[in-house]
């Protein structure tokens, strides 16, 4: 392609370049859809969409048609393309029907959910198919373009953002491996360019007998040093920035709902909770088998997957930088956090079928884990908060299997029935009153206090006061953590008006919890599956002062076969639910999702029905206020007085944290440091460079004002041709650069190679006339796009003299 004065640039390193970078991405791409099923292969369809793209900009560029036009003409191929693909029995050769209008909607809105929802990797949708070879398609076109333009960059930095944003995409930790891949590949990038354009760079023109000469092909030093020092940097900040950026990310790409899958082709699960409505995975996949042996019925047996136990943004999540520990010498669960109650050994093999899952299914909580094999041994790790069971920087895959051996918490209704003092709670003795038969309380349960317990109680101080108000018109009269959970429960499952149900509106704004439980106009007002209704019993819980997490996991899988101690896991049996801090006790489990196929028993009310004999939560709305006390002469009501699992009142229910700043700003702040930087180095690297070129120039060296003047053409985009005398590059440019060049000339002749005090002067004066003359040539943003072109940023070879 023909640049400004009359060259031809071939960039065949950066045809290279941009090809593996492209090819990168795509393979990247292959780890986050799963190949197709009795159609044609995905991959087929993309690279199509790639060749496609590239053939017609090239072809369009070589027939010279406007840009506009080459856009207009890819955009209608494509459109044409994908219509036929999405709609084919509803289009007039090419050409869509209304009907196929309709279609290509549906499947538009559908991979549009996808992207918002999906957990990779994914079925490839049509819809999908065709968004995602656009994206080929546009880059095959930018390639294409960019270098015969003479616009590298503009044909190497897109693949490259996509690859970035592609591995950001993906769930699974990223390697060193494909960490060192990327940085070669954006090294690569830059040493193309410079290679492709130093035949066209700014360096001098030689006597005769030595020029033109041989232009080394060895990466110039400062171009090594400033690919050196950006790579450094850009791993230092990523270190430095991690903790600012959300466990979600910064962009929508997918729900940060815990429970995602089955029908968008994954059989993974987010690791959050949030009240936002995803999609719920409802499908028969088998995700994996167990083989259970103890004391527990294999058809009760719950598995868990992780707590988490940090409220924030409008979600759950687990804190990141918790500590594991290996299996091999494990700390299977903080002393301060384990059940001190009865508890039921367990001991179960799982068989991985379909779960692709950086943590490990199993009963809580284990105390002991074997692995198959080497590979997934090696790799497990213990969190030590709550003993879940992680592989980390990898996944589940089928075929793995492990066995664990756990000790599975069993409740003792003695002991949840008393207040710690040998005194019946305030339900137990209603029960008591209308002459049921209750335990005997306990009187010597001794209290624990939660280790960090701030974590597990942390509230948003702008939570919405609606809802500490319901949690304690709930909870009215109830005294201890264990009944007000109970009452909590059984308002979600039977009193509250709540109605389960997959089929619930997804997406919604941020932090709509309130809405979702008062609003009368909110058209999915108090319907949804476990995620809300886990969700929402958790921060209500929190606001009444109990410390909370919420657990991911699977709720009791089916059966083999009758009398069989194996049970199949399906996605439809995901879950979330819920575990309060009971101080004698530990964390026990509420199940707060009004399943009406009764798929999710409530353990705890189970177990006390079966233990009781009669349902004691028939007495929560019978237990009296208790009475006032009299302080100052004032009288407290009981409902509003701070007690030990409500140490807070008021409509938010949460303590004021203190004046902050919202974590968004500090990021934003860091960003724009960043960026500050990042827009200052290529400048001020010139500026020093142009220094020392002045220095010598003041120093007698003539070639520096030379190399000063053709480098500031260079960074303008029309370096001279090294074809071109030194006078005949001035006349091209202005007149003003004629005694430069002459005095240039002479001393590239001359047998000292040195220039007198008057020809330095004449350099000098010619030089500062033609850098006015050209900065007076060109726009300010031509100017300012000089200052960022890298195209000069490299020390050329002296010249023989």
């Amino acid at each position: 392609m023909e640049r400004g004065n009359g060259t031809v640039m071939v960039y065949r390193f950066s045809w290279i370049a941009g090809l593996a970078t492209i090819a990168f991405s795509f393979w990247e791409l292959t780890q986050l859809l799963r190949p197709s099923v009795a159609t044609t292969r995905w991959e087929f369809v993309v690279l199509a969409g790639f060749l496609l793209g590239s053939t017609i900009t090239w072809i369009a560029v070589s027939y010279r048609l406007h840009g506009a036009l080459v856009i207009l003409l890819n955009a209608a191929v494509l459109f044409l393309g994908a219509s036929r693909y999405l709609a084919p029995e509803h289009t007039l050769v090419i050409v869509p029907t209304p009907d196929g209008f309709g279609i290509i909607g549906r499947e538009m809105a559908q991979a549009w959910d996808l992207i918002q929802f999906g957990v990779e990797p994914v079925l490839p949708f049509p819809g999908l198919i065709v968004i995602v070879t656009g994206l080929f398609w546009t880059l095959g076109a930018l390639l294409v373009w960019g270098l015969l333009k003479s616009r590298p960059f503009v044909a190497l930095i897109p693949p490259l953002v996509v690859a970035l944003q592609l591995a950001t995409v993906d769930r699974v930790p990223t390697g060193l491996g494909r960490i060192a891949a990327f940085i070669l590949l954006v090294a690569a990038a830059i040493m193309a360019v410079n290679a492709d354009e130093r035949d066209v760079g700014a360096g001098r023109m030689v006597r005769v007998g030595n020029w033109p000469g041989r232009t080394s092909t060895r990466p110039a030093p400062s171009a090594l040093a400033l690919l050196a020092g950006t790579i450094v940097a850009a791993l230092f900040l990523v270190g430095l920035l991690n903790p600012l950026v959300p466990r979600d990310g910064l962009m929508t790409w997918r729900t940060s709902s815990g429970l995602t899958g089955g029908f968008y082709g994954s059989v993974s699960y987010n690791p959050f909770v949030s009240i936002q409505k995803g999609l719920a995975a409802n499908s028969e996949t088998v995700v994996f088998r167990a083989s259970i042996e103890g004391d527990v019925d294999p058809e009760e047996v719950y598995f868990r997957l992780l707590s988490l136990e940090t409220y924030g943004g409008g979600q759950w999540y687990a804190t990141n930088g918790a500590e594991l520990s290996s299996i091999n010498e494990p700390v299977w669960e903080v002393s301060e956090q384990a059940y001190v109650g009865p508890k039921s050994s367990v001991e179960a093999t799982v068989l991985i079928e379909a779960l692709g899952q950086d943590w490990l299914p199993a009963p809580y909580a284990p105390v002991q884990v074997t692995a198959a094999t080497s590979r997934l041994e090696s790799s497990i790790r213990v969190r030590e908060v709550d003993a879940a069971l992680a592989i980390p920087g990898s996944r589940t895959a089928a075929g793995d299997s492990f066995t664990v051996v756990s000790a599975v918490p069993a409740l003792d209704v003695a002991a949840l029935a008393s207040t710690g003092a040998g005194v019946l709670s305030p339900l137990f003795a209603t029960a008591a009153g209308a002459d049921e038969l209750v335990p005997t309380p306990v009187a010597d349960l001794v209290s624990r206090e939660l280790e960090d317990r701030e974590r597990y109680v942390e509230l948003p101080s702008d939570i919405d006061g609606r809802i500490g108000t319901a949690a304690r018109s709930v909870t009215a009269n109830l005294q201890t953590p264990f009944e007000q959970g109970l009452a909590l429960e059984k308002w979600f499952r039977e009193a509250g008006g709540f109605t389960y149900s997959t089929d619930v509106t997804p997406g919604h704004e941020a932090d709509t919890l309130a809405s979702w439980l008062f609003d009368e106009d909110n058209p999915d007002r108090r319907v949804g599956y476990c995620e809300q209704f886990a969700a929402s019993m958790g921060v209500m819980a929190r606001t009444l002062g109990i410390p909370t997490r919420i657990v991911l996991g699977f709720t009791p899988g089916t059966r083999l076969l009758p009398d069989s101690n194996q049970v199949i896991v399906r996605d439809k049996n995901a879950h979330a639910w819920v575990e309060l801090w009971i101080p004698t006790q530990g964390w026990v489990s509420f199940d707060p999702t009004p399943r009406s196929d009764g798929a999710n028993p409530s353990p705890t009310f189970s177990t006390l029905e079966n233990e009781l004999g009669f349902d004691v939560t028939a007495y929560l709305a019978d237990v009296p206020a208790p009475p006032p006390i009299e302080a100052g002469g004032a009288v407290i009501p009981q409902g509003d007085r701070p007690t030990e699992s409500n140490p807070f009142f008021g409509g938010g229910g949460d303590a004021d944290p203190g004046p902050g700043l919202p974590s968004w700003v500090a990021f934003a702040v860091a960003m724009a440091i960043i960026l500050l930087l990042l827009t200052a180095a290529l400048p001020m690297f010139k500026w020093i460079r142009r220094r020392r070129r002045m220095r010598r120039l003041e120093q007698g060296d003539v070639t520096a004002a030379w190399e000063d003047i053709v480098t500031r053409l260079g960074d303008f985009g029309s370096p001279p041709s090294p074809a071109n005398t030194p006078l005949e590059a001035a006349a091209e440019v202005d007149e003003a650069m004629r005694p430069l060049a002459m005095v240039y000339t002479r001393s590239l002749y001359s047998d000292s190679g040195s220039s007198s005090a008057s020809e330095l002067t004449v350099a000098t004066e010619s030089l500062r006339r033609t850098r006015a003359t050209l900065d007076d040539r060109h726009t300010l943003t031509q100017r300012v796009v000089a200052r960022y072109r890298l195209g000069s940023v490299r020390l050329r070879r002296r010249p023989k003299l």
